[in-house]
């Protein structure tokens, strides 16, 4: 039975948001919805990670800026990215482990076209770049940069801009494409 009146030992605020961060890792990896990349170690996770810390009130919630890097929901300074990804060396170790020993191709096949293959024939027939694209979907180049990385799952909300987009701007090519187009999903044969 339950003893609400135990006490237990009190973990410090990294030690407390690397085992948040574990327990989003160990979620993806038995959802196998996606398999571990080094994106979602250097990126995905230590974002989400952040985005409950502030949300619970343990790191205060930055100020808002124009320009700099995404951590989570919100956008940072790059020392302020450093300062807190030192603070997750855990993550950062594996990402390393990931980037010198991961090759998706290896593991899985994807569904075709792929969202890269989907982007880039946008990207040739609409004679924009990555960052008049990013602009006119709001969110950030860096965004649509991952986006063609295998695996890498996009928020929802961006995904269905850029869907609507491509759709008035190339109606003949991609006038039925949708938000789950986007998605890197494995064939599942």
């Amino acid at each position: 039975m339950l003893d609400k009146n135990v006490t237990t030992t009190v973990a410090n605020l990294q030690e407390t948001l690397e085992f948040i961060l574990g327990c989003l890792a160990d979620a993806f990896n038995y959802g196998k919805k996606v398999h571990l990349t080094p994106e979602i170690h250097d990126d995905y996770l230590p974002g989400e990670t952040f985005r409950i810390a502030v949300y619970l009130g343990w790191i205060p919630k930055p100020p808002p800026l124009k320009t700099g890097i995404y951590l989570g929901n919100y956008v940072v300074t790059q020392e302020y990215y450093d300062d807190f990804r030192r603070s997750l060396p855990w993550s950062y170790e594996y990402a390393q482990y990931f980037r010198e020993r991961f090759d998706p191709e290896s593991i899985m096949e994807w569904v075709q076209p792929t969202p890269d293959s989907h982007f880039q024939k946008f990207k040739d027939l609409s004679d924009l770049n990555e960052e008049e694209i990013a602009a006119r979907v709001g969110c950030h180049e860096k965004t649509l940069q991952r986006l063609k990385l295998p695996g890498y799952r996009t928020q929802v909300p961006i995904l269905k801009a850029l869907a609507e987009f491509m759709n008035k701007r190339c109606p003949t090519e991609f006038g039925t494409i949708t938000f789950h187009d986007l998605m890197w999903r494995q064939r599942e044969d």
